[in-house]
């Protein structure tokens, strides 16, 4: 027999993983950390071990497969843009 709270994982998951697969069906060059923080991850690592679980693939592959995807464009992550072009010689 499931408990509540089991339940209330189960439903949040559930929505976790919709709004991921839309996010990236929308958008899909969205960045990972950005996707991870928009379905309520607190880690981008988290996020890809649960996409994985989800849909038997990485983001990459579903990219890839999923959305015909020959190759990725980077867009940083709008905290990032302050260390472009800092690099350490």
């Amino acid at each position: 027999m499931k408990t509540n709270k089991r339940i209330y994982i189960e439903a949040n998951d559930s929505g976790r993983k919709i709004k991921a697969k839309k996010l990236v069906d929308e958008n899909p060059n969205i960045n990972t950390e950005d996707l991870a923080e928009s379905c309520g991850f607190m880690h981008a690592q988290s996020f890809t071990r649960a996409f994985v679980r989800w849909y038997g693939m990485t983001l990459t592959q579903y990219r890839k497969d999923i959305l015909g995807m020959k190759k990725r464009t980077y867009y940083p992550r709008a905290s990032s843009l302050g260390r472009i072009g800092s690099s350490k010689k």
